[in-house]
């Protein structure tokens, strides 16, 4: 590496920073010196901007309100000062701007300016930097950052300077470092896979690397760093060496992990919830492992949410949970399928004897007494086993099989496990016979629908309606969507069907007054169909709805099986106006990046967190982060299954929107409106209010 001062140094690692501007201000206010940064971001070449005062990228409004100087005093006095704000630039447009502002000190401990940097987050920075500001000045600038860690390495990795930034950020001191291997920051599991090294090849090649990991500080402790390091060249393309910026975003980590594992777990148990216990068994049916499913459905619990109240059913749950965690092997995987139904995965388990041995350990273990608030709960379960070997096996294949071994033990003997058995399929005829009558029900006008409220969280005023589906089977009575609508989806039906709720709902929507939206539920196949948006062109411009009032909801499962199809489908709708919500978020995979890619209008919170709500702390502060991600993107929140007034109240302070469940609407016949029409209050609704 050449032999550079560290003025020199210091003007390089700034050149090299291209995503942020980095300048330095007088204490007056006044600019003193720009980087290339800085005029890509705020417009002004330097011999425009400099000797002006930095309240120019302020609005009229915010100079009047004394905002810039505010910003001055604070830095001075607290030592800092950082937003996030609009800022205009030199041609009058705005940008969104995260703004850091720092006193800047000279050697004698004088303060003598201020060190501000400004990054752009409404659009992707181009990778170049131009900086012609004096070599002592960038050197301070620098220094005088404290919330990112800036530095430079050689070729081969080795620190060459330190800022405040890095030393508040890793703990070591300019003199402890300066002259180290940068890969001291890495664990020593990522030091052994090598990918310091592979880090700095990246950048080299390309340029830039940019990753995310954990790092070491001087005491031992590890933080969850973003890090960027670029590659700094000289005139002729001579490689000097990387400027490294690291920043400690431990927090937001720690909330996303949260997010992703409330996406795979139950919130009640912690066990698994069925699409990440499906996904677990589908891995194990793709390693060929000769895996065991036991499927488990509690007995005589029923009586006692029935008697004791649905806290103490819940906590019963947990204990069976705990309970059934105890058994697994480190092989196995647990979950929780819903209710009071669980499932175990035993992997690699070839025989019989413990497959039994496996099953009557945990009926034996659930049939404990279990301790409620002082009180002596006693339940049981039953168990159903399948097999995974033999036969190419899916997911579906193996619950449906131990599914059907459980209903077999639950006949014959509550409290007792069956195998599965070919002779078992005989509920395959069954089957047949529902396949049989949904094929007929669209012919003989069967099928209608029940609508439920959604209302504003803080007015209590309606601002539409659900349509739900409804089966009135003159051989089975009424069936509800969950008893049938899968036995549709896989037999092919849900798009006629679906046809069917789209033009029936907006029918009974096109009479009720402008300000009402109606919601229904999409399919998967709805979703691929290739004439999807046709159709719903059709029916919006037969029954005069306008796409605005139509909100079409959609599960994350639905758009994530074919997320590209999906994503141009939804766009489409969108273009026309149509609102998209995601359904039941937070019941399966959950991934953030549906709401930031996708077309989203609105989220709809699961159920499952709404119940949990004053019970734990945790649960209120899951919602509170949904509602405030939410609001950052500007979607709007539907909380689902609200039927408390605790749970109302959680929910208003929590940001949410709206709410729907029993609380404010029980499913029911189309709403009628009277005179109270005009502010969207439905007639039913209106009387049990007076």
């Amino acid at each position: 590496m050449s032999i550079l001062s560290e003025d020199v140094m210091y003007r390089l690692l700034v050149q090299s920073v291209t995503d942020y501007a980095i300048y330095l201000l007088s204490l007056d206010g006044f600019v003193l010196n720009w980087n290339a940064g800085a005029q890509r971001c705020e417009g002004y070449r330097a011999d425009e901007i400099i000797g002006q005062h930095f309240s120019i990228f302020y609005t009229e409004e915010e100079r009047a309100q004394d905002l810039p100087q505010q910003a001055l005093r604070t830095a001075l006095h607290t030592g800092g000062f950082e937003t996030e704000a609009w800022r205009v630039r030199q041609d009058g447009s705005r940008f969104l701007a995260h703004v850091v502002l720092q006193p800047v000190k000279d050697e004698a401990g004088t303060t003598f300016g201020f060190a501000k940097i400004v990054r752009d987050l409404t659009e992707q920075r181009e990778r170049e930097s131009r900086v012609a500001e004096q070599e002592r000045t960038f050197r301070l600038l620098v220094q005088g950052v404290t919330d990112y860690a800036i530095y430079m390495l050689s070729p081969g990795g080795i620190v060459s300077n330190w800022n405040a930034g890095a030393e508040r950020t890793k703990g070591y001191r300019a003199d402890e470092i300066v002259g180290q291997h940068f890969s001291r920051f890495y664990t020593p599991e990522d030091r052994l896979r090598g990918l310091p090294e592979q880090a700095l090849a990246t950048a080299m090649e390309s340029g830039r690397f940019e990753g995310e990991g954990w790092r070491l500080r001087k005491d031992g402790s590890s933080f969850w760093a973003h890090v960027v390091i670029d590659a700094i060249r000289d005139e002729q393309g001579a490689a000097l060496g990387f400027a490294k910026i690291t920043r400690d975003v431990t927090e937001r980590k720690k909330i996303e992990d949260q997010m992703s594992h409330l996406a795979h777990h139950d919130v009640l148990t912690t066990l698994l919830n069925r699409a990440a216990f499906r996904d677990a068994v589908q891995a194990a049916l793709r390693r060929d492992s000769c895996s065991v499913l036991i499927y488990l459905d509690l007995d005589r619990f029923k009586p006692v949410n029935d008697t004791l109240g649905h806290l103490a059913g819940d906590k019963v749950l947990q204990v069976v949970a705990e309970r059934i965690a105890a058994q697994l092997r480190k092989t196995d995987v647990g979950g929780r399928l819903g209710g009071d139904e669980f499932a175990i995965l035993l992997v690699d388990c070839e025989s019989d004897q413990d497959a039994a041995a496996a099953s009557e350990r945990l009926i034996r273990e659930i049939e404990r007494p279990i301790s409620i608030d002082g009180l002596t709960v006693t339940i049981g379960a039953s168990a159903g086993v399948a097999f995974a070997g033999g036969e190419p096996c899916t997911p579906e294949m193996l619950l449906h099989n131990a599914d059907l071994a459980l209903y077999a033990a639950k006949r014959e003997k509550r409290g007792t496990y069956r195998r599965y058995e070919p002779g078992m399929d005989i509920e395959i005829a069954q089957h047949k016979a529902l396949e049989s009558d949904l094929r007929a029900a669209l012919g003989r006008n069967e099928f209608s629908l029940h609508y439920q409220a959604v209302v504003h969280a803080s007015s209590n005023a309606v601002t539409g309606y659900e349509a739900l589906l409804r089966w009135n089977s003159p051989t089975r009575g009424q069936v509800l969507p969950a008893d049938f609508i899968p036995y549709a989806e896989q037999h092919g039906l849900m798009v006629e069907i679906g046809d069917w709720v789209l033009n029936a709902a907006c029918v009974e929507a096109s009479r009720w007054p402008d300000t009402l939206s109606i919601s229904i539920n999409v399919s998967h196949a709805q979703l691929r169909s290739p004439d999807f948006v046709r159709r719903i062109d059709e029916v919006l411009a037969r029954t005069g709805v306008s796409p605005g009032r139509l909100e079409l909801d959609i599960t994350e499962t639905a758009i994530i099986s074919d997320l590209a199809a999906a994503q141009a489908t939804l766009e489409e709708l969108r273009a026309r106006d149509i609102l998209i919500a995601v359904d039941d978020f937070g019941s399966a995979h959950s991934s953030l990046s549906l709401l930031r890619t996708l077309p989203i209008t609105r989220m709809k919170i699961d159920r499952s967190f709404v119940q949990e709500l004053g019970k734990t702390e945790q649960s209120l502060a899951i919602v509170r982060a949904l509602t405030g991600l939410c609001q950052s993107l500007g979607l709007a929140t539907t909380a689902e299954g609200v039927e408390t007034e605790e749970q109302r109240r959680l929910l208003r302070c929590a940001g949410c929107q709206d709410l729907q469940g029993y609380l404010v609407g029980r499913p029911a016949s189309p709403p009628a409106f009277s005179s109270t029409e005009a502010v969207g209050v439905p007639e039913e609704a209106a009387e049990s209010t007076g």
